[in-house]
């Protein structure tokens, strides 16, 4: 079971950067779509700013909880 457990925490280990890497996609496809593109190009870009924020707190939050819970289990 150790090694189990410890499989896990090499992942969620592992998922915390990727995620940054993901907002940073995310964050530079918005920019470039407010100043590169057309009225509807900013448009879609204004909307999808707060969704961006919102997937990021959610993932980074299970992260952080599932390390915690991985971390804290007893056998």
């Amino acid at each position: 079971m150790d090694k189990f457990i410890q499989s896990m925490e090499n992942i969620l280990t592992w998922l915390q950067p990727a995620a940054w890497v993901l907002v940073a996609v995310a964050v530079v496809g918005c920019a470039i779509g407010l100043s590169v593109g057309g009225e509807e190009s900013r448009t879609k870009a204004k909307k999808r700013v707060p969704y961006i924020a919102l997937g990021v707190v959610l993932f980074l939050l299970a992260v952080y909880i599932g390390k915690d819970i991985v971390q804290n289990v007893v056998f």
